[in-house]
């Protein structure tokens, strides 16, 4: 799938080992994408930063969920140059001796202490509703920034 020059997606660390994820439109026209938990999520890397390479792996919570899958135009954004949408928030929680993080529909499981480089990748391959046409929604790929995260 392309990559778009007018999109960029920027994962930012904050407090509290808070990760915040946005999409932001570079381009000159507004640009239609389609964001969703169940559907189209955005999806966190992450890899220890220790001498192992550990790169947890998320158990995508959709397996054992039972929801919609129809596509409505309703859930499509529809984003002028220079909006931004955020995509995701969440943070990282100590559980015994390692970390957890639940993203989406992702969880991560027992990351163990120590930095952790995040980056994140939307992959937009939805682009039809079933109820209403959806014009001009974008398709391809994006990988944010890499972050560097401490969990001590």
């Amino acid at each position: 799938m392309p990559v778009s020059p007018d999109w960029e997606l920027c994962l930012a660390a904050g407090e509290g080992l808070a990760l915040t994820l946005t999409l932001s439109n570079r381009g000159p026209a507004p640009r239609t994408i389609l964001h969703s938990a169940n559907l189209q999520p955005s999806k966190l890397l992450l890899r220890h930063g220790s001498g192992s390479g550990i790169e947890p792996v998320a158990f995508d919570e959709r397996t054992r969920r039972k929801f919609d899958r129809t596509v409505r135009r309703a859930m499509f954004t529809t984003l002028a140059p220079g909006a931004t949408l955020e995509l995701g928030r969440e943070q990282f929680v100590k559980v015994g001796n390692s970390y957890q993080l639940r993203w989406g529909p992702f969880v991560y499981q027992q990351i163990p202490a120590g930095n952790c480089k995040v980056s994140a990748l939307f992959l937009s391959a939805i682009v039809e509703a079933t109820d209403a046409p959806v014009s001009g929604a974008w398709k391809g790929s994006i990988t944010s920034n890499e972050v560097m995260v401490a969990l001590l």
